[in-house]
């Protein structure tokens, strides 16, 4: 990378996603080249404490989490891919579908266990799938006896893309103590398809709608059969446009006309409140 850095003068922009995941001299070294510089931390500050190191680097530091906001830092969330998604949406079988795919962990193992058996229940063809890299035959053994896939390796996301494509429903289970947004919730609310996730911030956000989106909690069954039935709700196109990438990078380096993308009002004002 510093190699590569050095064949350039300057820059008018710099983005870091994930500053933590470079070295510190290098993002220092692009400081000194860059008009604008702006990062965003799509996972916790508290699961990545190196990065408060960082902050101070950046003329705009962005997160996801709403429980890591501060003065000098700013909101967002993640973002929909547009054209990296595939034209055509939905599946061509009669049998409804539903897909997650996850890094494997513990906690999200045994909530999808039985959110999966609940769905088979409603005739939902499940396909589950865990990224376990290691070699725990005993691990492996518990995810396959429950009916789930494994790989040894993340696969490319264009390769998960057209597996969600061809799902009705997309699981979304979120890590412990985030309430920040995959990408999973982007990519149901790009391609319109119906998502179930446990992640109980989504009721707060302008694009949440019930028929479209279920929040699992784990003690709400009953409900889940009501919502496989209902019809999805088209969102606006306003508000979807919102979370585009085309408006997502002119916010980031607050570059002209775009709309800002506010993480939960109720908790962003609170913080306004306090300044």
């Amino acid at each position: 990378m510093a190699e590569e850095l050095r064949k350039y003068d300057s820059f008018d922009y710099a983005l870091f996603v994930r500053p933590d995941m470079f070295p510190l001299s290098f993002v220092e070294s692009v400081r000194e080249k860059t008009a604008c510089m702006s990062a965003y931390q799509w996972d916790g500050l508290s699961r990545y404490n190196e990065v408060n190191l960082y902050i101070e680097k950046f003329d705009r530091f962005f997160v996801f989490d709403e429980t890591d906001l501060s003065d000098n830092l700013l909101p967002l969330t993640n973002f929909c891919a547009g054209s990296l998604y595939p034209s055509v949406s939905g599946s061509n079988e009669i049998e409804k579908s539903a897909f997650f795919l996850s890094s494997y962990d513990p906690a999200r193992f045994r909530q999808s266990i039985e959110l999966k058996r609940l769905l088979e229940m409603h005739k939902i063809k499940c396909e589950f799938i865990f990224v376990s890299s290691k070699r725990n035959k005993k691990q492996d053994k518990e995810i396959q006896i429950n009916g789930f896939g494994v790989l040894r390796k993340e696969i490319s996301y264009l390769e998960n893309i057209r597996n969600v494509v061809n799902a009705d429903i997309i699981i979304d289970i979120c890590v412990e103590g985030h309430q920040g947004l995959s990408f999973r919730v982007f990519e149901s609310l790009s391609l319109s398809k119906k998502l179930i996730t446990t992640n109980s911030s989504i009721k707060q956000y302008d694009f949440y709608h019930p028929n479209n989106i279920f929040v699992w909690d784990g003690s709400n069954a009953k409900d889940l059969s009501d919502f496989l039935e209902k019809p999805i709700f088209v969102v606006q196109s306003q508000i979807r446009n919102k979370y585009t990438f085309l408006n997502w990078i002119k916010y980031v380096f607050d570059f002209g006309s775009y709309k800002e993308i506010n993480l939960p009002k109720n908790v962003q004002s609170q913080i306004n409140a306090g300044k």
